[in-house]
């Protein structure tokens, strides 16, 4: 097993690990993606005309208040579908008008905080909150929902931040094992047909993943922080023990802004990085580094991010993997991530990449370049009693993978040059604030120069989610 950067396969960012190896399922499987896909089509085709009504009656509504602006009925619903399409001044404005003519209005107090919570305005909604949890007789329903919102007002104003995320779940894979297409391989230069054992086959495993992100502020008018992300999985295989994974990684390092009275937005951020890996319940992989990234805005609300690191790889040898030392050494990448939001409801990520590997054994040395991109789409959920909205994510990728010399005991006259593409689709659906459900759907397909490393692989992966 050698150990690639590519997408699916290397330790090197534990939130892609859940169902990045895919293929083909059966019958049973297409029909689940089709009624997905047919959901979603459903949702996406209605959404623009939804938002269009919205926006007519939002304009209506409008002008009906400017004519009547004591009209208390008139300004809720003005600031309900002002709230629905995104524009919170304007529910604001109508809200703090209702007040205006009458102060004893609770209700209106407490959607104001709301309100003033997603404009991030955290001191006026604080204000609004506690005036009125300050009533006498309160509801419980109503104290149940402005508690989450106060304190998650003092987590964003305090210095120390905390963000969280977790799942556990269940993974399908088509070609768990990775073996070959068309059951052949090459040996000291002949094509063969390998065993049953080492053919390509399903299986599933249980899985779970975490990360916790702390951000320390300096509180200095700078606005510098010291920036933590912790991040672990774990798999158990039903079939395939032999890749039972088990990872942890840390990255730790302060991000500073850079002549903040000039190059507003303009950070750098410089940061060490630690891992170890388990595979098949024997140390596999262990791993030292350091990088060094600068980002800055763009027009439009973008965010370019553009680094380098190095990571020292440490391989230990077992009695599953015997030859695992031989691709210890350091890999060095350059990468650059874009961030976009083409509209409130969608954002466009992309990533590109170069890396060069240096092993101690040669045949183990490659040089690499890819890309990624996705597009993060939110929509409203089907049932009106869930709050958050749900977010839909294709995603493609592409890697390539050229080694610097060929391996006598496959082939001592061809190089292996790979190429792994993925491709897929992510939801993430919310279904309380802290708690949703995750589900990918991934095909994978690797072709090379050798037949021993030509496969693709279709993935399913479902389970619950919490988030802090």
């Amino acid at each position: 097993m050698t150990a690639k950067i590519s997408p699916g396969r290397g330790p090197a960012n534990v939130w892609r690990r859940a169902g990045h190896l895919g293929a083909t399922l059966g019958q049973h499987h297409r029909q689940i993606i089709t009624a997905l896909s047919a959901a979603f089509l459903v949702l996406s085709t209605t959404s623009p005309q939804a938002q269009t009504a919205q926006r007519t009656e939002f304009e209506q509504l409008f002008q009906a208040s400017l004519h009547n602006p004591s009209d208390a009925a008139l300004a809720f619903r003005f600031a309900e579908v002002a709230s629905q399409v995104q524009d919170y001044e304007a529910a604001i404005g109508a809200l703090e008008r209702i007040l205006f003519y009458n102060s004893k209005l609770g209700r209106v107090r407490l959607e104001l905080g709301i309100l003033y919570f997603r404009l991030g305005s955290y001191t006026q909604a604080k204000s609004y909150l506690e005036t009125v949890l300050a009533e006498p007789d309160v509801p419980f329903e109503v104290r149940a929902r402005v508690q989450p919102y106060l304190t998650e007002i003092e987590r964003r104003n305090s210095r120390h931040g905390i963000t969280a995320f977790g799942q556990i779940g269940v993974r399908h894979q088509s070609n768990a094992n990775a073996g070959p297409d068309g059951g052949n391989a090459r040996v000291f230069g002949f094509d063969g047909q390998i065993s049953q054992n080492f053919r390509r086959a399903p299986d599933w495993n249980l899985f779970a993943l975490g990360g916790v992100r702390y951000v320390y502020d300096f509180d200095n008018q700078r606005g510098d922080t010291w920036e933590t992300l912790v991040q672990g999985y774990a798999t158990r295989q039903n079939r395939f023990t032999q890749l039972d994974l088990l990872l942890g990684e840390i990255s730790t390092g302060p991000r500073l802004a850079i002549l903040p009275d000039v190059l507003t937005g303009w950070t750098f951020r410089p940061y060490l990085i630690a891992n170890g890996f388990q595979l098949g319940g024997n140390p596999y992989m262990r791993t030292l580094g350091y990088g060094a990234s600068v980002a800055a805005p763009t027009p439009f609300g973008g965010i370019i991010e553009v680094g380098a690191e190095r990571r020292d790889r440490t391989f230990s040898n077992s009695f599953t993997y015997p030859t695992a030392y031989g691709q210890t050494g350091k890999l060095d990448i350059a990468y650059a991530n874009f961030v976009y939001p083409l509209a409130p409801w969608a954002r466009l990520n992309l990533r590109a990449m170069l890396g060069n590997n240096a092993s101690v054994l040669t045949y183990n040395s490659f040089h690499q370049n890819g890309f990624e991109a996705s597009l993060a789409m939110d929509f409203d959920p089907p049932f009106a009693a869930i709050q958050k909205r749900w977010t839909v994510t294709p995603f493609v990728s592409r890697y390539a993978t050229r080694y610097t010399t060929p391996n006598i005991v496959i082939d001592p006259l061809i190089r292996r040059n790979d190429v792994d593409w993925r491709a897929g689709v992510a939801f993430d659906m919310p279904v309380h604030e802290n708690f949703g459900f995750g589900a990918q759907l991934v095909w994978s397909k690797t072709t090379s120069s050798l037949a021993n490393y030509r496969t693709n692989n279709f993935t399913i992966v479902m389970g619950p989610t919490a988030r802090y």
